[in-house]
């Protein structure tokens, strides 16, 4: 059945003992999926104000405050790269209409600018792409840091 914890107590009606509900715990092993960062700068001059040395302790933070605490799972460091866009994106990169979804088609001109710049990472679950971009507009502020 594995490890539980069992929760007793006083049922409805005043029955002592009863089993008010169980939690399961289960040890997993030890993950350690790399991450990358793409440094995203375009042709119209603008770039994100994150930097190699920013991108290279955001692993140690976020394992040591976020992750460590509460999952078996650490972030390693792989690389930094900067990528220049070759067009435009504006003050603002418009993402709109993409919302909250897991994944975005590019049949509209937010979701070919994701594509754009996304398109540079690596689709293997080993590895986790972070794009560092300067200012978007988005219908949600869900996940914004």
């Amino acid at each position: 059945m594995g490890n539980f914890l069992m929760v007793r107590g006083q049922g409805f009606g005043g029955t002592k003992g009863v089993e008010l509900g169980r939690l399961g715990v289960e040890v997993k092993w030890l993950k350690s999926p790399f991450v990358q960062f793409f440094l995203v700068s375009d042709k119209g001059g603008h770039k994100t104000s994150f930097t190699e040395s920013d991108t290279k302790d955001w692993p140690e933070f976020a394992n040591s405050q976020v992750f460590d605490p509460q999952i078996n799972a650490r972030f390693k460091h792989l690389r930094t790269k900067p990528i220049d866009i070759d067009e435009d994106l504006g003050n603002k990169i418009n993402f709109r209409s993409i919302g909250l979804l897991p994944y975005v088609k590019r049949e509209d001109e937010a979701g070919r600018l994701l594509h754009k710049i996304t398109d540079f990472g690596m689709l293997e679950p080993q590895f986790l792409n972070v794009f560092c971009v300067w200012d978007f507009d988005n219908d949600s502020d869900e996940g914004l840091v």
